[in-house]
């Protein structure tokens, strides 16, 4: 394992007109007599009300093996905006603007450049060629969208007849090479109206996902982890992945780092399977590394995790 480094940077988004915070966790690495080491990336976008800091015990793991962690602290954070009780009651007033959180995640594959430019001990390069994108709960919304998943087509219903793929699909874009979604949510209301998807969401989803979800993974309409598995079910079938910890919950075991509504009890085991899996997930789909994908296979999931974790493929 890789000896990590820490940068916190602001860079300015012209399209947004807004300054964007970004955490970058990576690897220490000295520059070979050939030339600078290129690193992997991924690009991970956190829930609502999270930020940059948070997510530490799975980003920290991820540049331990060798990927440069990018994560933003997107528009509706805590950091910026102590939600009132009303708010919490009825969360669909803090999904307004969801339409940025993509936009920040297309505006960092574009700065990658720049990014490495800006750490202070990073010797070496971003490889545009080998990234990933994930996310948690609304981060899966997030990254579900750069990945291809359609708005619904109610809200097209006044556009002219004809393929609207693209309309539904504004913020997909092709340099991602693998998507892992952490209790991303399925279809009907989830959000708000603007941002939902339906059953078809997924029909041209078809580069690699991972979604892990627990059965105790419930939606804030009571959905059930069934509901958040439906992009697996409904999608394009083809290098899919379904993990299901049995008692798992929202913030599986403490994954962000912090308790909250919702999160669970704390469950050193379940961060530890999701660490494992996600880290072969990503070795394999972004790094390219042929013999990772032996960890995730599901019989070799089951074993890991003694039974707790029912594993699909499709």
């Amino acid at each position: 394992m890789f000896e990590i480094a820490f940068d916190d940077i602001e860079l300015f988004d012209q399209v947004q007109k807004k300054n964007l915070a970004i955490k970058i966790t990576y690897p220490l690495q000295s520059i070979d007599q050939g030339g600078a080491t290129s690193v992997p990336v991924i690009v991970f976008s956190h829930g609502l009300l999270g930020s940059k800091d948070g997510y530490q015990p799975l980003s920290q793991h991820w540049a331990r093996h060798g990927y440069v962690v990018i994560q933003p602290t997107h528009y509706d954070s805590a950091a910026y905006h102590k939600p009132t009780l009303t708010e919490l009651r009825d969360l669909t007033p803090l999904f307004v603007g969801w339409e940025s959180r993509p936009q920040d995640i297309l505006f960092i594959l574009n700065q990658l450049h720049a990014i490495a430019g800006n750490l202070t001990q990073f010797r070496g390069t971003l490889d545009v060629n080998r990234i990933g994108v994930g996310g948690h709960s609304f981060g899966s919304h997030t990254a579900m969208l750069i990945g291809g998943a359609q708005l619904a087509r109610g809200n097209f219903a006044n556009c002219s007849s004809g393929n609207n793929d693209a309309m539904r699909s504004p913020f997909m874009d092709a340099r991602a090479k693998a998507f892992l979604l952490l209790s991303p949510q399925g279809s009907g209301r989830a959000l708000t109206e603007s941002a939902d998807f339906d059953q078809s969401a997924w029909d041209n989803f078809e580069r690699p996902m991972m979604i892990i979800t627990g059965t105790e993974d419930t939606g804030r309409r009571r959905q059930d982890y069934r509901w958040r598995s439906e992009a697996f079910r409904l999608g394009a079938a083809g290098d899919k992945y379904l993990l299901v910890i049995d008692r798992g919950y929202h913030g599986f075991g403490g994954i962000t780092g912090t308790r909250f509504f919702g999160s669970g009890p704390a469950n050193e085991d379940h961060v530890r399977w999701v660490q494992a899996t996600t880290t072969a997930f990503f070795d394999y789909y972004v790094k390219g590394v042929p013999g990772s994908v032996r960890l995730i296979t599901a019989d070799a999931i089951v074993k890991l995790s003694a039974g707790a974790i029912k594993a699909e493929l499709r």
